[in-house]
């Protein structure tokens, strides 16, 4: 009786054992970030810039799944974007978020709070609750993603000519870091951020440029948005105000004539790309 007694004590200790450890492992795994083979399975992008005004900046941000065999939910997001200080020219600027356009399928992950330290030189986006498993956004796997929103930087004066934002992706803790959250097996999962999947596809590379001095003149006239170059540009796009391209040429030199009868009359952007520089441009359709 008392070696029953004891091998059933003995027993009872394993058992108790193996729950601790089970319980430490789940711990682990709901804060454990995914192997480094599945590190490339998302890319956060900054996209699809454009200069509205001489002292007003917007930019896309989208987040892209790049696994299409497994679906991605969306447990939490956020960023820190560093700002290049050359282009404040002595102003404050301000950050915020243009409502609808996130195309997150749960608007309670839409970002809401956002912050611009200009002693930081950051651009700061705080996560939304996450909402739990099957209630998180599914993510795209077509290029560019799922825009997470589209953010507009003022200044209270124009940007200091020909300067550059660099629009940059942190991930440090100071001043700001980027991180991306998924729910795996169940688990709010923080995944990790680097350059290799978060980075600027912006193609601005100075603020306020002149289009006169490289012998461009766009106007519109009769539905139509006339560009004229006497120097060849590589390419010269449209765009709307929310920042997604309707018409683009290549190889452009000469008048160019982009018909708009199919759009309303409102404020677009062109955007013409050199072997040097990039200009943007605001346009009245009428």
């Amino acid at each position: 009786m008392k070696n029953l007694h004891q091998h059933l004590m003995r027993t009872i200790t394993l058992l108790m054992l193996v729950m601790v450890v089970l319980q430490l492992d789940a711990v682990k795994r709901r804060f454990a970030p995914l192997a480094p083979s599945a590190i490339s399975e998302y890319q956060y992008t900054i996209a699809n810039d454009i200069q509205v005004s001489d002292r007003v900046l917007e930019f896309d941000l989208f987040i892209q799944d790049t696994n299409p065999d497994q679906a991605f939910e969306l447990a939490a997001i956020q960023c820190g974007i560093t700002v290049d200080p050359n282009i404040y020219n002595g102003g404050i600027v301000t950050a915020a978020i243009l409502p609808g356009t996130s195309q997150f399928t749960n608007s309670r992950q839409y970002p809401t709070n956002i912050i611009f330290s200009q002693a930081d030189n950051v651009l700061k986006i705080a996560p939304r609750g996450a909402p739990g498993k099957g209630n998180g956004s599914i993510i795209s796997t077509t290029s560019p993603g799922t825009r997470i929103c589209r953010v507009r930087l003022t200044n209270t004066v124009p940007f200091k000519e020909k300067s550059n934002a660099n629009l940059t992706f942190c991930f440090t803790t100071s001043p700001y870091p980027t991180k991306v959250a998924q729910y795996i097996s169940g688990l709010n999962t923080v995944l990790t951020s680097n350059a290799t999947n978060s980075f600027s596809k912006a193609s601005i590379t100075a603020l306020n440029q002149t289009l006169t001095s490289y012998g461009v003149s766009i106007y519109s006239k009769d539905k139509n948005i006339l560009v004229t170059c006497s120097q060849k540009a590589k390419q010269v796009a449209v765009y709307n105000t929310l920042g997604s391209m309707i018409m683009m040429e290549n190889n452009v030199i000469g008048l160019k004539k982009f018909e708009m009868f199919n759009y309303p009359n409102e404020y677009y952007f062109v955007k013409i790309v050199t072997d040097n520089d990039v200009y943007t441009q605001k346009v009245l359709l009428k």
